[in-house]
């Protein structure tokens, strides 16, 4: 039996209690005497972890047991974090039926180049449920994701990059990503509400996302190649129907470092607000316009932030800002700053 439970019998009852302490498979042989003699009530205990990792002892097959530490597989019940770890079999595929639930999904670091396909999942990890701890390699998750339950977060590590390329459904959760390295988002993220980049690493955007919810650059770069007004379809920085939804805060919380919006693609002009908050004196906030054409904003820049914001115009190109600048107060004004080739027209 498993360390921590016991078992006896007594009045032809055999009673087997008490908490496991350690996982794995324990085969049992209980002694039973009576007036038939004496026998042994035989059985397996199957004592499951709620964290797996990987060993690639077997194949590829998420469902094989000797793939993963201590020879048992994940069942798929909602509760189990997914640990990717060393350098076996490394294209690793979910063969569990579509829209099974586990918690997280995390990549240790040092290993491998995992790439991850196969089903669907639902992961309810909140906080947790996509990490990938690695400083150089590239991790690459091509399976359609779900969250569920929690709040996401999709993180990164400096030096490393994450690159999801099945679609994410946000769940009606925000979706916040610390990239701290540089984190790919290359399938369409959907649902009712926004997307948060909370790393100083780099966030790419790349599909046409669907999600309705707002957009916030708290720290380091979001880098888009799509843009459109508030109601005008899918973008880049997803579909809002609202102004309030469609406003792009960058700064928010943040009193030390630049906050980036990166923007890589064919000319366009959208009416989307850009909305200044950093919380110190100071603040850089920068946006980048390397497109081919003119990039336009025909709405406001707001100054919400109680700090003197400082907004960089950058790029190769040419932008224009048809709207109001504006500042937080009359003793907390905005300035503007303009480097690199590139011409803006205020």
């Amino acid at each position: 039996l498993p360390a921590g439970v016991s078992a006896h019998w007594s009045g032809n009852v055999i009673t087997i209690s008490g908490t496991p302490s350690a996982t794995g498979t324990f085969n049992y042989s209980i002694p039973l005497t009576g007036g038939c003699g004496s026998v042994n009530a035989t059985g397996t205990i199957i004592v499951r972890s709620t964290t797996y990792t990987w060993i690639g002892g077997s194949g590829t097959s998420w469902s094989t047991n000797a793939n993963w530490s201590g020879g048992v597989a994940p069942l798929g019940c909602g509760n189990e974090s997914l640990v990717f770890s060393g350098t076996s079999n490394l294209t690793a595929v979910n063969d569990f039926t579509a829209n099974t639930i586990f918690n997280s999904i995390s990549f240790s670091s040092g290993a491998g180049a995992f790439s991850l396909s196969g089903n669907a999942i639902i992961l309810t990890g909140g906080a947790s449920a996509i990490t990938a701890s690695n400083s150089s390699a590239t991790m690459t998750i091509a399976n359609n994701i779900t969250f569920s339950t929690n709040a996401p977060t999709i993180a990164s590590t400096s030096g490393g990059t994450l690159t999801i390329s099945g679609t994410i459904d946000n769940g009606g959760l925000l979706l916040t990503a610390a990239s701290g390295g540089t984190t790919n988002l290359n399938g369409v993220i959907s649902g009712a509400q926004g997307l948060t980049n909370t790393g100083t690493g780099t966030l790419y955007l790349s599909a046409l996302n669907t999600y309705t919810g707002k957009t916030s650059i708290n720290y380091g770069t979001i880098s888009i190649n799509s843009i459109a007004s508030v109601g005008g379809g899918a973008s880049a920085l997803g579909a809002p129907t609202t102004s309030g939804n469609g406003t792009i805060s960058m700064g928010t919380g943040n009193t030390t470092s630049t906050t980036f919006l990166n923007y890589t693609g064919s000319a366009a002009t959208t009416d989307r607000i850009i909305d200044l908050e950093g919380t110190s004196s100071g603040h850089y906030m920068e946006i980048y316009a390397n497109v081919s054409g003119l990039l336009k904003f025909t709405n406001n820049i707001t100054a919400l932030g109680t700090g003197g914001q400082i907004f960089v115009l950058r790029g190769t190109t040419t932008g224009e800002f048809a709207g109001v600048i504006s500042n937080y107060d009359g003793s907390n004004v905005t300035a503007i700053e303009k480097t690199d080739a590139g011409t803006w027209t205020l």
